[in-house]
């Protein structure tokens, strides 16, 4: 088994107020997240975007890829194996999108990440989910999957 790659943000999470006299206490909390050991649901319809992210994901650590080309196929993978975390393409082909497979990942409390060529403004408010704009870098990729593995129950 390869070494984890562990990716967190320091995040401030507490501020104590001290009593008269006292020093005050501040609490840093890291959240750290091992891809290694989560699986990953990736729903894509473009094959070179996928090939070239899965890369980016196994670079990353992953090493559980679930990939999809289409709405039912990740459908299916869902019911076979819960995902630790999803990257979904919103705008899939003919006319679907992966809007309501990404809802019932949150609602079961799977962090979500959509990624869509299109304004993220345009997308269905929920502020459980993460969105990020297409093409989408590396940097970007890693950002958004730190920032919804953090708040997974938000």
């Amino acid at each position: 088994m390869a070494p984890s790659k562990a990716i967190g943000n320091p995040l401030d999470c507490a501020s104590l107020s001290p009593r008269p006299g006292m020093q005050q206490l501040k609490w840093i909390v890291t959240v750290t997240w091992t891809p290694s050991d989560m699986r990953i649901l990736y729903l894509e319809d473009e094959a070179i975007i996928a090939m070239e992210t899965v890369e980016t994901l196994r670079e990353m650590g992953f090493q559980q890829i679930d990939m999809a080309y289409s709405l039912p196929a990740a459908e299916r993978l869902v019911a076979d194996a819960r995902p630790d975390i999803a990257l979904l393409d919103v705008n899939l082909s003919h006319g679907r999108t992966s809007i309501d497979l990404g809802q019932r990942l949150l609602g079961e409390g799977v962090p979500v990440v959509f990624a869509t060529g299109y304004a993220s403004g345009s997308l269905p408010a929920d502020p459980r989910a993460t969105v990020i704009e297409k093409p989408v870098t590396p940097g970007a990729l890693e950002r958004a999957l730190t920032e919804a593995a953090a708040h997974p129950e938000s």
